[in-house]
């Protein structure tokens, strides 16, 4: 098996991540299921936090959203710079120590973790959020002796933590958090981990009245207060990244030669952007995404019409038949806002003449085969 420093690698923004090739893969993949097995290691999901984070605000009220008469404080940060910052050699120590994996697998993350080229945990392999999980493992039950939460909630290196606001004044809340920041920061040096101070956010729900409506993101998600409702939408900054990828694709169309294969191109970019969509990814496995996945439980119009108002605009700026103009626009076309949250489309179940369809629309090179054409058509589509 080559070494992980001749591996393929992408960069996006600052991070690099590894491309194992298949040998690699399988080899990743064994060490990874033996970490889940005997170590019972399994990262959580994104949807599952955000049920449970709903579920402690509400107590279970997912319906209306009401939240009860509670005094809360909740604090919300990421780790910085999480996978490169990892110290590797306390973690092969870690692993060395609790015989949690055979000595074949400990020799290949060896090869893996002590390259040159690598910063901590090497981002992009198969073993690479749990191997994070099993080196966090005493900073959690660290988490949970030192402060006692409601709840705490991590997401690879995001956490959230919920507790009971005692305040009685706007000085008290201060000192609280001053106090709260100098012993979370203590915890991570003893990990030889940094807080990212610039992803920091306090809120408190107090119905003293300190303050009585709170606001927060995490996950992706904005989490508001209005007359004791819970109110979810789209964080900021993932709503400006939607809008952005949205002109991009309308850029790239109106600079390009603008021919029938260039606007089905724009056509599916833009319909895999808002439906709730179902394909392969790269490893054949299913693979879910677009706004109805990953932002199921918004339960407000604001984001979502603002993406809507947006993407019209977009498709108005192009010079285009009625015809495309309404095709485009029906991506978007519903009666509320919220209601585009449960279009979907699987493209694992397309029909024989559907595929056919799709891949006339797009001039596909080559014939596909009905198996392999969901990876297929996204290579030639976004590539």
């Amino acid at each position: 098996m080559k070494s992980i420093k001749h591996s393929k690698k992408i960069r996006s923004g600052k991070r690099v991540f590894y491309l194992p090739d298949d040998e690699q893969s399988h080899a990743y993949q064994m060490i990874k299921n033996e970490l889940i097995q005997k170590y019972n290691i399994q990262t959580n999901s994104r949807d599952e936090i955000i049920k449970s984070l709903i579920s402690q605000l509400t107590h279970g009220d997912y319906i209306y959203h009401t939240i009860p008469t509670i005094n809360l404080f909740i604090f919300r940060t990421d780790i910085k710079n999480f996978f490169p910052s990892i110290k590797k050699h306390k973690l092969y120590q870690k692993l060395n120590n609790s015989n949690v994996l055979s000595t074949k697998s400990l020799q290949i993350l060896k090869e893996a973790l002590f390259s040159k080229r690598t910063c901590g945990i090497p981002l992009g392999l198969q073993f690479s959020s749990h191997l994070a999980e099993f080196y966090l493992e005493q900073f959690d039950l660290e988490i949970q002796e030192n402060f006692k939460p409601l709840s705490y909630f991590r997401y690879v290196d995001d956490i959230l933590i919920i507790q009971y606001d005692f305040s009685q004044n706007k000085h008290e809340q201060t000192e609280f958090k001053k106090n709260f920041l100098d012993k979370i920061d203590t915890l991570f040096s003893k990990h030889h981990l940094q807080r990212n101070k610039g992803k920091t956010e306090f809120a408190f729900y107090n119905q003293e009245n300190l303050k009585s409506e709170m606001e927060f993101n995490y996950l992706g998600y904005n989490f508001k207060t209005a007359k004791s409702q819970l109110k979810i939408n789209i964080s900021p900054d993932k709503e400006a990244k939607i809008i952005k990828k949205i002109n991009c694709y309308v850029y790239d169309y109106k600079k390009g030669t603008q021919s029938s294969q260039e606007f089905w191109k724009l056509y599916y970019k833009l319909k895999n952007t808002i439906y709730g969509v179902c394909s392969h990814d790269k490893r054949r496995k299913l693979f879910k995404f677009g706004l109805g996945y990953n932002y199921r439980y918004v339960n407000e119009d604001a984001s979502i019409e603002k993406i809507i108002k947006k993407m019209q605009l977009s498709i108005y700026s192009c010079k285009l038949s009625s015809y495309k103009r309404n095709t485009l626009l029906s991506i978007i076309d519903c009666e509320k806002p919220k209601d585009i949250l449960a279009k979907r489309y699987n493209y694992l179940k397309l029909s024989p003449a559907q595929q056919e369809l799709i891949q006339k629309r797009l001039n596909m090179p080559t014939v596909v085969k009905h198996t392999d054409f969901s990876s297929k058509m996204f290579f030639y589509l976004y590539s």
